[in-house]
């Protein structure tokens, strides 16, 4: 995304400066989260540690819902989330 964010603010830099804290967070926690996917897929199989990570996306929905205000076309987003989470549920019975 550093690439958009260059092309798309004239005012990068200082949002990167005053705002470095939030985004270092971002970059451990999904680091983290892929090295934690990886070191799954060696203990189990592929198709659980994708559909678990599947699960993720009805909850990700939920909370910009909740918390960015992302009341554009909610009920789709919604729909297809849940729709991917029966899916995982369906792979793990």
């Amino acid at each position: 995304m550093f690439p958009v964010m260059i092309r798309n603010s004239r005012d990068w830099r200082n949002k990167i400066t005053t705002d470095w804290k939030p985004l270092a967070f971002l970059g451990a926690s999904g680091g983290v989260a892929v090295i934690l996917q990886m070191t799954a897929i060696k203990l189990t199989l592929v198709s659980y540690v994708v559909s678990i990570k599947r699960l993720s996306i009805p909850l990700t929905v939920l909370l910009s819902y909740l918390y960015l205000d992302e009341t554009d076309e909610f009920w789709y987003r919604i729909a297809g989330a849940v729709l991917m989470a029966a899916g995982a549920l369906l792979i793990y019975f």
